[in-house]
């Protein structure tokens, strides 16, 4: 996939994020602006989902 990685924006403050004692993270997958971004979201969605999953995944391993 051709999406730029656009990095990390922390935001504490998110209720999300704030009120809870658990890990918690907010995941956008992408902007749906024009056509072509909302097609290869479209065509990706099983990628996409393997990488968050992969993510928690990872997260856990790391701090078990």
């Amino acid at each position: 996939m051709n999406f730029p990685d656009r990095g990390l924006k922390s935001r504490s403050l998110l209720c999300v994020l704030h009120s809870t004692t658990m890990p918690a993270a907010l995941v956008e997958c992408g902007f749906i602006d024009n056509d072509m971004d909302a097609v290869l979201l479209m065509n990706h969605q099983q990628e996409i989902a393997a990488a968050i999953a992969r993510g928690v995944t990872d997260y856990w391993q790391m701090n078990s």
